[in-house]
């Protein structure tokens, strides 16, 4: 969707979204927030957050904190990406 879009920094993914596909946000070296407003997220593919800023944050709805956490668990991110409520 936004591969490889340079200029990006901030992201909100809206509340009827249930997947999120391969490399999604593959290469957006800039982007630091991802703002998930929706509770119906129910796969992320593979590599879908790889090459994202390394002290980017992903804040989830608190009621979804744990599973989104394992659905975002290993999709390509560095290992200091935070999950947030």
């Amino acid at each position: 969707a936004l591969k490889k879009y340079k200029k990006l920094t901030k992201v909100t993914i809206g509340s009827n979204v249930t997947k999120i596909g391969s490399r999604a946000f593959y290469g957006d070296k800039k982007l630091k927030s991802i703002v998930v407003k929706g509770k119906k997220i129910t796969k992320t593919y593979k590599a879908a957050f790889k090459g994202i800023n390394k002290t980017a944050k992903i804040k989830v709805p608190k009621s979804k904190l744990k599973k989104y956490s394992k659905i975002f668990k290993n999709k390509g991110q560095a290992k200091t990406v935070r999950i947030i409520k």
